[in-house]
């Protein structure tokens, strides 16, 4: 795609969008030559990840003047239907057991989806942001019902120890209690993230099932 206006006029040669690849370091490489850090932007959410492949708009020779080249995004496979650029986790639970008494946060059992390696199944309780950026949460999580004398129920987002938000009510007695909470803040690569359920019965009571999803909304 040739666009009619070059990024920069003077070097004479018409913009193009080319295709490269993020190395292992982070950085843009196109037709086999590592761009200069300083030749290349990033157009709005865009999050470079090693072994991407990527649009880069700029001239077509490879230049190393500053502002040469824009990475306007990820490129996927036009049937994949995860649009360009996306990053997100979607994890679930069916049946978990949550304390009494205490903050407990939600063994996941599966993700649906993971594109950069949010959650490990072998620290099932945790999901960690992969970069710096913005980020969309949601929380669902439904408790069985339970006998005891109407008793509180709260579901909590908490980064990196901090609580986020929190969704707190009365149960209603012997019947299903679901619970919801979203938000959105900044986080920090390697930020833990934890999906706390409470209930306060007496005794451990199971969910039945629940939810959990991270976005990333964009860089910082």
């Amino acid at each position: 795609m040739t666009f009619p206006n070059a990024i920069q006029g003077d070097r004479g040669q018409p913009s193009k969008v080319r295709i490269g690849t993020v190395s292992s370091d982070g950085l843009f490489v196109l037709q086999d030559t590592v761009l200069d850090p300083a030749s290349v932007g990033i157009l709005g959410s865009y999050v470079p990840v090693p072994g991407d492949s990527v649009a880069l708009l700029g001239q077509s020779a490879v230049g190393t003047s500053a502002t040469s080249w824009l990475a306007l995004g990820r490129v996927l496979l036009a049937d994949t239907g995860t649009g360009v650029g996306f990053r997100g986790v979607r994890v679930t639970v069916g049946t978990d057991t949550i304390s009494s008494g205490v903050l407990d946060a939600v063994v996941w059992s599966a993700a649906e989806y993971d594109t950069d390696g949010f959650w490990d199944a072998a620290t099932p309780t945790q999901l960690v942001l992969p970069f710096d950026g913005i980020y969309a949460f949601t929380f669902n999580l439904t408790f069985n019902p339970s006998a005891a004398t109407p008793t509180l129920r709260y579901v909590e987002i908490n980064a990196a120890g901090v609580r986020k938000a929190q969704h707190r009510h009365f149960a209603v007695v012997s019947d299903h209690n679901d619970l919801g909470v979203a938000t959105e803040f900044a986080g920090s690569a390697g930020d833990v993230i934890l999906f706390y359920g409470f209930q306060n019965t007496g005794g451990a009571l199971t969910t039945l099932e629940g939810s959990a999803t991270i976005r990333l909304v964009g860089r910082l």
